[in-house]
């Protein structure tokens, strides 16, 4: 399922700020909210889109990858290998086992990037896993070796994000070795007790199933098994194995008609991988790749093997990635063919890369590893480059902003590995295109690191914004990434020689805490402009659930100029926890502007 696209805007978070919303409100009654936010970061909506996948994770926005330079993740099974996976809902998913087939034990285990957590999520009652899929809404997992050898029917598995479910139903079938969907059927391929292969189907989710196409392996001496199955333009294809008389083929099915595609001298016994490129469909099995194009096919052998030779091939930005006995990474496109990238594992001379996933918009490789020495199968990632940065297309609000909110919505895995941004405006287009891009002080060495930011007074009256999202990798592990950006604006009120109306009173205005973050203490300048004698200054520091910290009364002195020093401790003389607070004021007559609120960072 794609990251959830949402805005996030800090808004009330007490009582306090109500009453400042309604006294904006009411000084400000020609104002309104302009709100533009970006979260789908594949929609051209970038000045430099050369970093976006929209395969990848939609509405994410990651740093590239760097696949050539694998890092080890670690090693969350001792069973001999991970053989299958895949990404679904935000969560990396494996197959751990032994062995696909034949030897006995098989956990469904997750990764989750965001804890750095490794979980069982499942045991079916099967000898090994051979295939995870996401299609749809649902993960499915095809039984291919029950525990029990005189198990009938066969069984398929299916996640729906909440809990698993088998389906013990498909007649005969002591494996079930690959599963596909399409208009609303599901597809299995067996390997059935009479050793006949079939292919089956089901029009209510696998309660029951219906024999489309059976080869009678005494009678025919064709197929034995139908082992892979993919889906390309409309048809469903499957695998067989076999001697053919007519020489090797993969069958089609389009819901009605049947029909073959010729594959001379196709290996037998090998689960095949069915691969949409563009408008083609490649297919490998064994040490060959066949590439499908309309009615040509191109025949192409494999430059690596592995124990069960080309377990897994896998698209990943655009390239295509297999591995090897020795952990050897390769990648191919039509026109480099394949290259050699590296050796990924720990312990080459007895791991061999099995399979691969994209998560979170990185290339994972699994292994097995035949060293049954207290070491099982292992999970590596592509690492990062250490600093990436993409510019928003510009933006025009069509009205002069009077100030606002600039907030974003990120995962920062440290204080090394972060997300920031900057902010350029302008009047008119052809002047944002010359404006540099600037932080809160209003250098280009400064950067927007807490949501919740004012943005500086001297952005208003403008009305074209752009903003530069930059994202840093401290070591190549830790990747920030970034699901959204909003800035909330106010349209600037006409001045009042602009519409006759007496002078507005000067409010008070909040600078920027520093240092922000902040470990120790900080200082806070506050601008309260008064005229004749001094008076009072309201101030609360609350978190994002509303819990009030700190509340101070200041008084202000005839020159409206202030510094509040704060040690960082509540009215307790307790330390605050470390997190994002915000820092609100208002005078004495309850009176505040959109600069009377700031957000610190406290950190260790």
């Amino acid at each position: 399922m794609p990251t959830e696209k949402r805005s996030v805007r800090h808004g009330c978070l007490s009582c306090l700020f109500l009453s400042l919303v309604a006294v904006w409100a009411t000084g400000l009654a020609a104002a309104q909210d302009l709100i533009w936010t970006e979260a789908d970061w594949s929609g051209a909506n970038y000045a430099d889109v050369s970093l976006i996948d929209p395969e990848i994770h939609p509405g994410l926005l990651v740093l590239e990858d760097l696949p050539e330079d694998m890092r080890f993740v670690g090693e969350p099974t001792l069973l001999q290998g991970i053989y299958a996976m895949e990404a679904y809902h935000d969560t990396l998913f494996f197959g751990a086992c032994y062995h696909p087939l034949w030897i006995e034990g098989a956990d469904v285990m997750t990764y989750d990037y965001l804890t750095r957590e490794f979980s069982l999520s499942y045991q079916p009652y099967e000898e090994g896993i051979l295939v995870l899929k996401a299609i749809g809404d649902t993960l499915y997992m095809p039984g291919p070796d029950p525990r029990d050898p005189h198990t009938d029917p066969g069984s398929i598995y299916f996640y729906d994000g909440h809990e698993w479910t088998e389906r013990q139903t498909v007649p005969q079938a002591v494996h079930v070795f690959d599963l596909e969907v399409l208009d609303d059927r599901v597809y299995v391929t067996d390997g059935s007790v009479s050793a006949d292969g079939t292919v089956w189907v089901s029009d209510d989710w696998g309660e029951t199933w219906t024999n489309i196409r059976r080869h009678y392996y005494e009678v025919d001496g064709e197929v034995r098994r139908f082992f892979g199955a993919g889906v390309h333009n409309g048809l469903v294809y499957f695998q067989p194995d076999g001697w053919q008389p007519q020489g090797g083929k993969v069958y089609t099915y389009d819901g009605a008609v049947w029909d073959s595609v010729a594959i001379p001298l196709m290996p037998i016994e090998n689960q095949g991988l069915f691969t949409s490129w563009g408008d083609s469909l490649i297919y490998t099995t064994h040490n060959r790749m066949y590439f499908l194009y309309d009615d040509t096919l191109i025949e192409d052998f494999l430059p690596f093997s592995g124990d069960e030779w080309c377990r897994d091939v896998h698209i990943h930005d655009g390239w295509l990635y297999g591995g090897s006995l020795g952990t050897m990474l390769y990648r191919w496109r039509p026109e480099t063919g394949w290259l050699s990238l590296n050796e990924v594992g720990l312990s080459p001379e007895t791991e061999e890369i099995q399979v691969f996933a994209t998560y979170y918009g990185r290339l994972y490789a699994a292994t097995s590893c035949t060293d049954h020495e207290g070491h099982g199968g292992r999970l590596y990632v592509s690492a990062v480059p250490p600093l990436g940065s993409l510019v928003s297309q510009p933006h025009d609000f069509e009205v002069s902003v009077g100030g606002g909110t600039l907030t974003w919505d990120a995962h920062a895995p440290s204080v090394a590995s972060t997300a920031r941004l900057q902010l350029r405006s302008a009047d008119t287009l052809a002047e944002l295109e010359t404006e540099p891009f600037t932080g809160p002080d209003g250098s280009e060495a400064s950067h927007f690191t807490v949501p919740g930011e004012a943005i500086p007074p001297y952005h208003r009256g403008h009305r074209w914004f752009q903003y530069r999202v930059e994202m840093t990798s401290a070591d190549g592990m830790e990747m920030p990434m970034m699901r959204s950006v909003t800035l909330v604006v106010r349209e600037q009120v006409p001045s009042a020689a602009e519409t006759g109306d007496p002078a507005p009173v000067a409010l008070l205005q909040l600078g920027r805490p520093f240092p922000n973050p902040a470990t120790d203490r900080l200082r806070l300048r506050i601008d309260a402009p008064v005229s004749g004698d001094a008076r009072q200054l309201h101030l609360q520091v609350v978190d994002p659930a509303g819990r009030l910290w700190v509340q101070k009364r200041l008084e202000v002195g005839s020159s409206g100029v202030l510094t509040w020093e704060w040690d960082l401790r509540d009215a307790r003389g307790e330390r605050l926890p470390s997190g994002i607070y915000h820092i609100r004021a208002c005078d004495a007559e309850g009176r505040a502007t959109e600069d009377s609120g700031r957000s610190v960072l406290i950190a260790r």
